[in-house]
């Protein structure tokens, strides 16, 4: 619902409590999908796939920028950016490399301190990016991202978003994961 009203009119920042969500600890989901609170967290990323799937396929991709509209070659590099991150976000990494790969090639322009700061937000997203340390298809596909010629800016953005998830592990004493964190940084940025 919130995607189809930030469609229909421009969004505007609040302090106010505008959504509340209740939860509780029993079953949930439709009597003919009910599961366990324990597994709502995946449920929420099935069903943020599914929904970003089909708005990857079926919103222009203008909608991904301020001005709601592309003009220039800049403005389309900026949208694949922008709807890549989304998609990173949300786990679909192929769609968001896909995205990626699409704005590296557009070359008209330097990349815009915007985009680099769209980058970052990458890594960021509420259902964390173990995914990319974790899996390697998708740990293999964002090094093969990387490594392409003209790449590099892109890359070197979004890995500096890493820095955040790098803190969180170290500070929730995973040394580990913040060393594979740390790893794929460096990755992106060589």
């Amino acid at each position: 619902m919130m995607l189809r009203l930030a469609r229909q009119a421009r969004p505007a920042i609040t302090d106010k409590v505008v959504f509340l969500q209740r939860q509780h600890s029993g079953r949930r989901g439709p009597a003919g999908e009910r599961f366990e609170s324990s597994e709502a967290g995946a449920k929420w990323i099935e069903f943020d796939q599914l929904i970003f799937r089909h708005i990857r396929e079926t919103w222009p991709l203008g909608l991904f920028l301020p001005q709601r509209r592309i003009e220039t070659e800049g403005d389309r590099r900026s949208a694949l950016i922008g709807r890549g991150v989304v998609m990173a976000r949300r786990k679909l990494w192929r769609e968001a490399i896909g995205d990626f790969e699409a704005a590296a090639a557009i070359v008209a322009t330097p990349l815009a301190p915007d985009d680099k700061a769209t980058l970052r937000r990458t890594f960021l997203g509420k259902y964390g990016c173990d995914e990319v340390i974790g899996q390697p298809e998708v740990r293999g596909g964002v090094r093969a991202f990387a490594a392409r010629p003209g790449n590099g800016t892109l890359a070197r953005s979004m890995a500096r978003g890493l820095a955040w998830r790098i803190r969180e592990a170290i500070w929730a004493g995973q040394p580990a994961r913040a060393l594979r964190l740390a790893r794929l940084g460096l990755d992106l940025v060589r």
